[in-house]
Formats: C-alpha cells, structure tokens, sequence
C-alpha cells in the first residue's frame, strides 16, 4: 500500500490546494493497481474515484484542485509497445516513389 497526501507519514507526499493529509492509496495486487479515495478530490481520468478504480497506463490521477499525475504500469505499457506496427516499416507499397 502507498499513502499519498499532505501529511508527514505518507509515502508520496502531494501538496496544494484540495489536497488532504492521507488523500489516496495505490494498493498493488498481483501487477493490478487499484486507487482508494480517501478524499473527494480524488479522480482518474476526470472521473471522480467513489469506489476503488483500477489504475491503467497512462491514465491520469488527480488530487486536489491542481495535481495531476501520469500512471506509468511497465508491464501494460511494454504490451502496448509490442502490439503497435514497427515504426520504422513503412505502410507504403514499395513502388509509390517509382517515377518522381
């Protein structure tokens, strides 16, 4: 479990306006990251979080009036690298720059 909020015994310490001492907590369970609210200023993605609300990559957490943090999860962020075309392939046939 990670604490995050204004307070001296938090993990991550958030600080300004809207932010209460013990804000949130991530707990991780197994690679699945889940918020738990413990303030009203708490969302994911603009949505305010009122039941524990799984984090996903990239997605946005924010505390308060003015925190926002980008959730970075390795494991989903790799697969989601994996699934893409190869950036350096190019989608066109070779014979489209033939005769320029």
């Amino acid at each position: 479990i990670t604490i995050l909020g204004s307070g001296n015994d938090v993990d991550i310490p958030v600080y300004g306006n809207g932010v209460e001492q013990r804000h949130c907590y991530i707990q991780n369970n197994k690679g699945s990251f889940m918020v738990f609210s413990l303030s009203p200023l708490t969302a994911v993605d603009g949505v305010n979080v009122t039941a524990p609300t799984r984090l996903t990559q990239g997605c946005i957490l924010g505390l308060g009036h003015s925190n926002y943090f980008r959730f970075n999860h390795p494991v989903e962020a790799r697969l989601i690298k994996s699934s893409l075309p190869d950036p350096k392939a190019s989608l066109l046939p070779p014979t489209f720059y033939q005769g320029w």
